[in-house]
């Protein structure tokens, strides 16, 4: 990477955690596949956010003290320093949309203005995606927890209704949509009568 800067265990205080502002740290292998993807991404990055968050890179198999240090067990694995103390960090390979958002809160750029900028140039597509998959993502884990709240309630028996068969009673008590048999649920068969 052009822009990135190799860091190392010896110089990796100097160059990260006594550094003002935004650096990211990218822990990365010469072996590993989606560190190899995601390097074109940091290149774009670091080229966009010159001057706001400075990009280096840290090979794990040179520099194991420092992933250890910082608990890396992961590759790639971003790790988000702002005035010297980790933020934020992202592990695994993630798109750039997802990356943009992450540089955007750690570089605190993330201001109407720069959302205006950004749907400029043209990336407002992106961050509207991002956006809109987060509110549906919570929407799925509140649906999921209900939902096993709900099973879980059936199966200790605290919702049969006297008369009602136990698939009745699970499809009263979780929804219609919800459409699993009691075998799946494996509920015990005794019912108050």
């Amino acid at each position: 990477m052009a822009n990135a800067i190799a860091v190392t265990d010896a110089d990796f205080e100097k160059q990260v955690e006594q550094n003002q502002g935004v650096t990211v740290v990218d822990f990365w292998a010469t072996w590993c596949g989606p560190c190899r993807m995601i390097a074109p991404i940091l290149e774009q990055l670091s080229v966009e956010y010159e001057g706001k968050v400075r990009v280096t890179k840290l090979d794990v198999d040179s520099n194991q003290k420092t992933a250890m240090r910082f608990n890396v067990r992961s590759i790639p694995t971003l790790l988000f320093f702002k005035d010297g103390k980790v933020v934020d960090q992202v592990i695994g390979a993630v798109p750039k949309a997802a990356l943009v958002a992450k540089f955007d809160t750690a570089s605190a750029s993330f201001s109407v203005a720069s959302i205006a900028a950004r749907c400029a140039a043209g990336n407002g597509a992106s961050f509207t995606a991002l956006s809109a998959a987060g509110a549906a993502a919570q929407k799925n884990v509140a649906r999921a927890n209900s939902t096993h709240a709900k099973a879980a309630a059936w199966r200790r028996g605290a919702l049969p209704v006297a008369g009602e068969s136990s698939d009745e009673s699970m499809q009263r008590f979780l929804g219609p949509a919800f459409t699993c048999s009691s075998d799946t649920l494996r509920r015990p068969r005794t019912m108050p009568s």
